[in-house]
């Protein structure tokens, strides 16, 4: 018989053993609920089947679960001592380690088996036809997912998760803002178009919004714009959509996390949730099967629209583009076209930004000190493990150079804090560049502008362009093209003292990899005084 090694029972002895009884067991939570009712008391006894089972690990002193875990019908019953392990040591729901003085099993095998593995933790092992607690639990579950329809299609469910896991792994609000629009054409289903757009981009909340019509998401916008609660709440309620949010860990229940993940989900951070919104409809969360079927259709074409083409999204850029994905679907080949809809697309942007120059020059604070310089890999480090707000590059940044070229705008705490809450409110720090632009006077100008993640340009210094840090800066534009056009920009305070221009790694409020943007790339040519806002 396997034993727990010597290191395991030395660790688990060191947990303390308190006088309360846990009940074990493993059962199914998929299989039977919707086809047939409910008897009085709920085996937990399962017959041979090949669908996932739940083990579940339950303090009956507390009525508190300690584990629950998904696990495949062919494994053994080493599934119950690792989970039980895990219950002592990490249990769920941030509850404190803690060893059990009684188990109570309702499987005489798993019985004797973990009363073997278990007698050197002085954990009494007993057996017990019924156990009240997890049916109850079960029960509730069960009895929950009987009374409503199905999230989804369960034939589907693996499909469009596996779809969802894709798209998810791309993260496409990396390249697109809340103001982008694509159109997926369909043609089927009873869709004839979805118009698409993401969230994400201020790494707040992410999710991918299905529209029906285009009218859906300039009312929602505009609306938004007004920022007046009872309208957004109206708007939100009004539109014509599907969607996939994706929540958070601590927002999703442990049985819902251990069957999506059962369903192909590999995330554990992120947990997708699929809904439907309709104007003369309630909210609901639960797809039918053509609903389904023409989402998974259109995730899988975003999917390959962006493998092929998202690098042309860098620095805020949104060209127009059109590319057919042929869906492989019941044997038939689907063609189905996403295109960017550029025109709509700065429709909203127009309504979001009004009559705003080209360049805004509100974002950096007056009197702010700003510095080009390198440092090593190592005091690098230093930076970003002290830093408070960080956005690291994704793919990782690779370091090319043995001395980093690095970028760093230095004021008081305030000050510095309110640029970081305006960076966030522009959807994050993409890249910096600089630009030439001419004034009515006739003189020329560099302009260092840093471009935020919803497209915009924002001026830090205007540079003259004869003379002012002119090596200085040659050198360090030299240094981010040979450097992969990376680089590193620090949000720093301690503008006082020795510190100023100098901060210690303690100063450092913000971390931001980001792009070195040739300026040629935003295709916007020879500034004059009139784009400055």
């Amino acid at each position: 018989m396997i034993t727990l090694s010597p290191a395991t029972l030395r660790r688990l002895r060191k947990i303390k053993q308190s006088p309360v009884i846990w009940e074990g067991a493993r059962c199914s939570i998929i299989e039977e609920p919707k086809r047939q009712k409910l008897a009085n008391v709920i085996s937990l006894r399962i017959e041979p089947s090949d669908q996932p089972e739940c083990v579940l690990w339950v303090d009956a002193t507390s009525g508190v679960i300690r584990m629950m875990e998904m696990v495949e019908p062919a494994s053994g019953n080493e599934v119950m001592v690792r989970s039980l392990i895990q219950a002592i040591e990490s249990p769920q729901s941030n509850l404190p380690p803690l060893r059990p003085h009684k188990i109570v099993v309702n499987d005489r095998q798993i019985q004797f088996y973990m009363r073997g593995i278990l007698q050197e933790l002085d954990i009494t092992v007993e057996f017990a036809e019924q156990l009240p607690l997890i049916e109850e639990i079960l029960y509730n579950f069960i009895e929950q997912t009987t009374n409503t329809p199905d999230p989804i299609p369960l034939e589907l469910a693996p499909q469009l998760y596996a779809k969802t896991n894709a798209l998810w792994n791309l993260s496409p609000w990396q390249y697109f803002n809340d103001s982008n629009i694509l159109e997926v054409k369909l043609d089927r289903w009873d869709v004839s178009s979805f118009y698409v757009t993401f969230m994400g981009s201020m790494g707040l909340e992410f999710g991918v919004i299905f529209y029906h019509n285009l009218e859906s998401i300039k009312t929602f916008h505009m609306n938004a714009l007004q920022q007046e609660e009872e309208r957004m709440q109206d708007a939100f309620l009004r539109q014509n959509c599907m969607f996939v949010l994706f929540n958070g860990e601590d927002e999703v229940n442990e049985m819902r996390k251990s069957i999506i993940n059962s369903l192909g989900w590999e995330s554990k951070s992120r947990y997708p949730f699929f809904g439907v919104l309709h104007p003369l409809e309630v909210s609901r969360s639960f797809l039918d099967e053509e609903e389904t079927k023409a989402l998974i259709a259109a995730i899988d074409s975003l999917v390959a629209f962006l493998h092929v083409h998202r690098k042309k999204f860098r620095y805020g850029k949104f060209p127009d583009i059109s590319f057919t994905h042929i869906l492989d679907q019941d044997r038939e080949q689907i063609p189905i076209v996403v295109r960017t809809l550029v025109g709509a697309s700065q429709d909203l942007v127009n309504m979001t930004l009004g009559n705003q120059s080209l360049v805004n020059n509100y974002l950096v604070p007056d009197n702010t000190l700003m510095r080009f310089t390198y440092l090593e890999k190592e005091n690098l480090q230093l930076f970003k493990k002290h830093a408070q707000h960080l956005i690291l590059s994704d793919p990782p940044m690779v370091f090319k150079l043995e001395q980093q070229p690095i970028f760093i705008l230095q004021n008081s705490k305030s000050l510095i804090t309110c640029l970081i809450e305006s960076l966030i409110e522009e959807e994050g720090l993409r890249g910096i560049t600089f630009a030439p632009a001419k004034y009515d006077d006739g003189d020329m100008y560099e302009l260092g502008l840093l471009v935020t993640g919803n497209g915009r340009l924002h001026l830090f210094h205007e540079f003259y362009h004869q003379w002012e840090l002119n090596d200085i800066r040659e050198d360090w534009k030299q240094k981010c093209r040979s450097n992969g056009n990376k680089c590193v920009i620090i949000l720093a305070m301690g503008i006082r003292g020795k510190t100023k221009g100098n901060p210690r790694p303690s100063h450092v409020l913000g971390y931001y990899e980001i792009d070195f943007v040739p300026f040629t790339e935003l295709g916007l040519g020879l500034l004059r005084s009139s784009d400055l806002g």
